[in-house]
């Protein structure tokens, strides 16, 4: 994670969080990591401390607190989806997920 843009403290927050409370750890831990690339490079375009894009607009004390809230819906609903295409659908259509339905900066009317 670190590689790819993450502070070492957020990579080890994910990580620890991902084996304490997800139900598939391996999982909780490649999907946080691909929709915070997607969503905020990792951390470093994050706006408001929201790396996960939960809630856009949203404000967050920290990026750990932004992970929490994004681990709670992970756990709720989408621990079982294995592919990035369950949370990214071609242009026009809904996720399964739900993930992204109404992204802003692509005028998305989803």
């Amino acid at each position: 994670m670190v590689e790819i843009g993450f502070t070492y403290n957020l990579s080890g927050y994910v990580i620890n969080k991902c084996k304490e409370t997800a139900k598939n750890p391996r999982r909780c831990v490649n999907t946080a990591t691909f929709i915070a690339v997607a969503e905020s490079a990792g951390g470093r375009y994050a706006k408001g401390n929201n790396v996960w894009g939960i809630n856009e607009g949203k404000t967050y004390s920290s990026h750990e607190a932004n992970f929490d809230r994004w681990l709670k819906s992970y756990n709720k609903y989408w621990y079982n989806q294995i592919y990035p295409s369950s949370y990214y659908p071609p242009k026009g259509k809904v996720s399964i997920t739900r993930y992204c339905t109404d992204e802003h900066s692509s005028k998305s009317k989803v």
